[in-house]
C-alpha cells in the first residue's frame, strides 16, 4: 500500500523521474543507474524554473518602498518555498524512489 501510494505521489509530483527511471529499469538498467538517468534529465528544467522563480522575488524581497512590510516576509516565504522544492525534487524524490521501489517487479501487479 505504501508502495504504491508513494509511487502515485511521485507520478503526481514530478512525472519525469519515474517515468524515466521506470522505463530505463525495464531495458536492463540497474536501479541506480535508472534513477540516476531520471535525476540528470529533470536537472536542468527544475534548476531553470527555480532559478527564474527566485530572480523575480528578488525585487520584492528587497522592497523598501510603501507596503514592503508586507512584501519582504511573502517574497522571503516563496523564495524559501522554491528552493526548498527543488532541493525535495531533486535529492529527496530519487531517494525515496529508491527506498520504496522493489528490485524485481512483481508478478501480477
Amino acid at each position: 500500500m505504501v508502495r504504491k501510494l508513494l509511487r502515485f505521489l511521485l507520478l503526481m509530483i514530478n512525472r519525469k523521474i519515474p517515468l524515466e527511471s521506470g522505463h530505463c529499469f525495464h531495458l536492463g538498467f540497474s536501479l541506480d543507474d535508472a534513477i540516476k538517468q531520471g535525476s540528470l534529465t529533470r536537472l536542468r528544467p527544475v534548476l531553470m524554473t527555480a532559478l527564474v522563480a527566485s530572480l523575480g522575488f528578488i525585487p520584492m524581497a528587497l522592497a523598501t518602498g510603501t507596503g514592503a512590510e508586507v512584501q519582504r516576509p511573502l517574497a522571503t516565504v516563496v523564495i524559501g518555498g522554491i528552493l526548498s522544492s527543488t532541493v525535495l525534487t531533486l535529492l529527496v524524490l530519487p531517494a525515496l524512489y529508491r527506498c520504496f521501489h522493489s528490485a524485481t517487479p512483481r508478478e501480477g501487479k
